[in-house]
């Protein structure tokens, strides 16, 4: 039981996570659509200017 309890606990912080990756991803692309710089990007949404890197060019991807 307790196995399967932490087993749960740990998908839900993965769907989370990637729930949050993805909120991220499209807040850059919005930004980019703006025609904001990746550093302008990265300054208005608070998170490092890398974070931003990685999701510049990925639009509609998972």
């Amino acid at each position: 039981m307790i196995q399967y309890l932490v087993k749960y606990g740990i998908n839900c912080i993965q769907i989370n996570d990637a729930g949050k990756q993805e909120e991220t991803r499209l807040k850059v692309q919005e930004h980019k659509a703006q025609g904001l710089t990746q550093k302008k990007a990265a300054e208005a949404m608070e998170v490092s200017l890398r974070t931003v890197a990685t999701y510049w060019n990925q639009e509609g991807r998972i």
